[in-house]
């Protein structure tokens, strides 16, 4: 796309000087980052870089572009030390963001966005790159028939699918966890994209798995690279799974789709109707997903063309993984009704 077609550039990127632009296709699409230095394409790169491996291919790059301006501004005493950084949408197509001295905008209508970043807050630079790169990234990249759904995402070695679909809280990272040991790809630990055209494909972002740290209990023997406070304040421990294919992981066709709920006692999965998948995915009701409310409804008809389970977790999360991995595998077949693993 030329920069007539994108429209003309945002009046707020600073006149002169080149800068440096880093193009990159996260979850296919592809995103022009303008940075004004090394040490910001090396921010991008902490975060993005992994899509540069991203192969050519049908149905995996999308025609359209988006740019992202990340610059420097004059350093704040406010940005110290992991500032909140507060958000508004004054209506479906923008995004503002703002700390104490740093601010940024993502425009959907002229898929732009641009962020003034002050020292301070570069310095914290997972915090940055979680709360602000990324948010204003993903913000555009949806746009783009992206359709981000609340679920994780586990991939056999067939190339056959799980999504795991519930809130915060339920479990997913966990199972994630467990799976990773076992050698499944994990796809996407707490968010997938959906793409519809020109065909499905669930996709997911590269990177290490967060769980709560009375999870590892359940992964004796992992060291934790260290540990992030995620949306809400909530800390979570950073596992890296095992070494596996560098490129950024998808799923090309229906996956099944479990709905978790986090339960005492046995594992159990079980059928259930494609209506409740169909609600469940196509009328979201959590914060931030909610946005996506009013055309999600293909999407989940999509997704549920691969069977509709509800996973009990139980316990024991090695024993719901075995229950997955039976799944992926096709020891259980779409039409039983209950199965328990204690």
């Amino acid at each position: 796309m030329t920069d007539e077609q994108m429209g003309p550039r945002d009046p707020l990127v600073r006149p002169g000087g080149e800068g440096l632009v880093r193009r990159l296709p996260v979850l296919g699409v592809d995103v022009d980052f303008e940075v004004d230095d090394d040490a910001l394409l090396q921010v991008v790169d902490a975060w993005f870089g992994a899509w540069a491996s991203l192969p050519e291919g049908p149905g995996l790059r999308q025609g359209r572009a988006v740019r992202v301006g990340v610059h420097r501004h004059d350093d704040h005493p406010g940005d110290q030390g992991r500032p909140e950084v507060r958000y508004r949408m004054p209506d479906p197509d923008t995004l503002l963001l703002g700390t104490p001295g740093s601010v940024g905008m993502a425009d959907r209508r002229r898929a732009t966005a641009t962020v003034y970043a002050t020292d301070s807050l570069l310095a914290e630079a997972d915090h940055f790159g979680y709360g602000v790169l990324s948010a204003v990234t993903l913000f555009l990249v949806t746009a783009v028939d992206r359709f981000p759904v609340h679920a994780a995402a586990l991939r056999g070695p067939s190339g056959a699918g799980v999504l795991l679909h519930g809130p915060s809280g339920s479990g997913k990272s966990t199972l994630c966890a467990v799976a990773a040991r076992r050698g499944l790809r994990v796809v996407a630990e707490d968010v997938v994209y959906v793409q519809l055209d020109p065909e499905l494909r669930v996709w997911g972002l590269p990177g290490p798995i967060h769980v709560p740290p009375d999870s590892l209990r359940f992964l004796p023997g992992t060291t934790p690279a260290g540990r992030r406070i995620r949306a809400g304040g909530r800390e979570k421990m950073v596992l890296h799974p095992p070494a596996s294919d560098p490129v950024p992981p998808t799923l090309a066709q229906p996956p099944a789709v479990c709905l978790v709920e986090r339960s005492p006692g046995p594992a159990v999965l079980e059928a259930v109707a494609p209506g409740v998948v169909l609600q469940a995915i196509g009328e979201p009701r959590e914060p931030g997903f909610d946005l996506s409310a009013g055309r999600m409804g293909p999407v989940a008809a999509a997704l549920v063309a691969g069977g509709a389970w509800r996973l009990r977790t139980g316990s024991d999360p090695h024993a719901a993984v075995d229950l997955l991995e039976e799944l992926l595998t096709g020891a259980t077949s779409a039409t039983a009704s209950r199965r328990s693993r204690r």
